[in-house]
């Protein structure tokens, strides 16, 4: 897991390919503003769900994925 700031989030980028697509996407100046759902950023090799929810105090588990990097971006809150 890598946690850092979006504006230093590109640093990360050579190790991942499509995260500089996903990173452009979190960019926009919309990207706040979307309505929930999928966005397709470059078919299925990147894509964006945008969720809404309330967080949850304490220690989650963290997710693992085997197919896709999961890059989450706290909006607000």
């Amino acid at each position: 897991m890598i946690a850092v700031p979006l504006v230093l989030a590109d640093r990360q980028a050579p190790a991942l390919p499509g995260l500089d697509l996903a990173l452009a996407f979190l960019r926009r100046p919309d990207a706040a503003g979307l309505p929930d759902g999928r966005y397709e950023i470059d078919g299925e090799r990147v894509f964006a769900l945008v969720q809404r929810y309330e967080t949850a105090a304490g220690e989650p588990r963290f997710e693992a994925h085997r197919r896709y990097a999961d890059v989450q971006y706290l909006a607000a809150g």
